[in-house]
């Protein structure tokens, strides 16, 4: 009886180690999120505008909606995982903000701070990163 007991116990503990183990590893999927906000120096908002789609093409991101000054897009990683943004800019500045997003596991964190997948921040660094260079030609 005594050794069922200690492997009951084993395997409990085990169970335990591997429950915190999937915790924090399911929290270091979710990263801070993040809305990025960055100069520009472009001589037209039109030329702002252009490099802005041109780098949302680039990374596959669809245009929703646009009007002057703002630009909705949507990004579909699956069927069921996917980002839509709006990104606010000027001649002198850019914004991006996230507008929704589907199985990305954003939500606040227990200091209720907002965060989500790391994938979504990687994306819109990315992004980011492609408005800028498509800027530099310019």
């Amino acid at each position: 009886m005594q050794v069922k007991n200690g492997i009951l116990k084993s395997m409990l503990l085990t169970s335990f180690i591997l429950a915190l183990l999937g915790l924090s590893l399911g929290c270091a999927r979710k990263v801070p999120l993040v809305n990025p906000s960055f100069e520009v120096r472009s001589v037209e908002i039109t030329t702002t505008s252009d490099s802005i789609k041109r780098a949302l093409r680039a990374r596959r991101w669809v245009l929703v909606r646009e009007t002057p000054g703002m630009i909705v897009a949507r990004y579909q990683r699956s069927a069921k995982v996917g980002a839509t943004i709006q990104i606010n800019y000027s001649k002198n500045n850019i914004t991006i903000m996230l507008v929704e997003s589907s199985n990305l596991l954003q939500g606040l964190d227990n200091r209720g701070n907002e965060v989500i997948h790391r994938a979504y921040s990687g994306w819109i660094a990315n992004l980011e990163n492609d408005i800028r260079l498509e800027l530099s030609y310019n």
